[in-house]
């Protein structure tokens, strides 16, 4: 008994760090001050093309300098996070070169400070409604500042806070509904809609039978029933359409809920992948027989075409192309079952007010950044999961990648 409740408390913190790893709605509200510039969205286009980045940062901070809020929150995360993975051999202070100084009236007063351009975010009705999510004492006010979140454009940045409220029992359920008309099928977090209304579902049966009072406060909390004819249609459909956030997701409710496969049929390919998907992820891969070749090869060409409509498991499919030409299939699958693309290349949220998040997984900066990601996780030693571990030839180009990016900067 003791064995099972350590599996099923391991089972809890894996989900419980994969909703972390994370990530429209109709009403409107005052963007991001200076978002619209078109001068400024023209300079962070051609900063994510990566032909002239110094050049184009240099646009940026220009714009910033003045005193455009959208271009100086940005800026810091472009300096410090992004440059380097070009630039690995320039020093803190080279960095913070790139970029003019402010010429607004009230410059920052820390001469070495990282804060490159001071920003006083509590005017900004967006990231005051970060504030009020994250520390709501009620659904309804964590679903006001969504809506204002959403309506500033800060799409990610809500996937990133509905994330980090999953674990919140009472908020939960409500928080989960919201984030169902709002998350598509494309979207990272889409996983984790699914995986908690098939979880609210089960745990709303099991009361019934043991504890009826219980149920009723579950019910009441949730509003509608968790899981009916309409998620069995949406499941079904985006698993039949090859969707790799569908896939997570039943991996992790076949794993909480074994009873979820006496009532909706899943597709044998699917429940395969499915299963992996959960070891990979876990590390519990000893009951599960290696796929074979043709198997990689066929979750691959799965994860590539969803890739076209998922951005976020672009900078996988890209990185693998560029680094592992010869068999990329192999690569996208034993990545995507490992989910690499989970660590390290996160969506910078406050860029998202002036870029899309899908320009950014498709640029050269995210493909990097995931790099020197796997790099990192491989000099660890967190990267080899029993049969499971990525080729050659992306660990020995990531090793390398991050092996430069990890200089000192005085």
């Amino acid at each position: 008994m003791a064995a099972d409740k350590t599996g099923i408390w391991r089972r809890y913190i894996c989900v419980f760090i994969a909703v972390l790893c994370l990530v429209s709605s109709g009403a409107r509200a005052e963007p991001i001050p200076g978002a619209d510039d078109p001068a400024l969205r023209a300079a962070v286009s051609d900063w994510l093309a990566a032909e002239n980045p110094k050049e184009d940062l240099w646009s940026i901070g220009e714009i910033a300098a003045d005193g455009n809020i959208a271009a100086r929150l940005i800026v810091r995360t472009l300096v410090y996070r992004y440059m380097p993975l070009r630039f690995p051999e320039m020093s803190r202070q080279e960095l913070r070169a790139l970029v003019p100084p402010d010429r607004t009236e009230a410059p920052n007063r820390f001469k070495y400070s990282t804060f490159l351009y001071r920003v006083d975010t509590s005017t900004i009705p967006a990231y005051e409604a970060q504030s009020s999510m994250t520390f709501a004492k009620s659904a309804d006010d964590w679903i006001a500042g969504a809506e204002t979140m959403l309506a500033a454009g800060l799409r990610e940045e809500f996937m990133l806070q509905f994330g980090m409220t999953l674990t919140n029992r009472h908020l939960m359920p409500a928080v989960t509904v919201f984030a169902d008309g709002v998350l598509e099928d494309s979207d990272h977090a889409r996983s984790y809609v699914w995986f908690l209304r098939g979880l609210g579902r089960a745990s709303i049966d099991l009361d019934d039978r043991f504890n009826p009072e219980r149920a009723a406060e579950r019910r009441a909390r949730w509003g509608e029933p968790p899981w009916g004819e309409e998620q069995d249609r949406a499941f079904a459909t985006a698993l039949s359409e090859g969707r790799w956030s569908a896939i997570v997701a039943l991996g992790m409710l076949i794993t909480f809920d074994p009873d979820f496969l006496e009532f909706f049929e899943v597709p044998a390919t699917s429940l395969r992948w499915a299963t992996l998907s959960w070891a990979g992820f876990s590390g519990d891969l000893e009951d599960n027989p290696p796929p074979t070749e043709a198997e990689f090869d066929a979750l691959g060409r799965l994860v590539m075409a969803d890739a076209a409509r998922s951005p976020y498991l672009l900078p996988l499919v890209n990185t693998c192309q560029t680094q592992c030409a010869a068999e990329v299939s192999h690569c996208v699958a034993s990545g995507a079952l490992l989910r690499v693309y989970d660590q390290g290349v996160n969506f910078p949220t406050r860029l998202e007010a002036v870029a899309s998040a899908e320009d950014f997984y498709a640029s050269d900066w995210a493909a990097d950044g995931l790099l020197v990601s796997i790099g990192l996780r491989v000099r660890r030693g967190t990267l080899e999961e029993n049969w499971l571990s990525l080729p050659q030839c992306l660990r020995e180009n990531a090793a390398q990648a991050a092996e430069a990016h990890d200089t000192v900067r005085p």
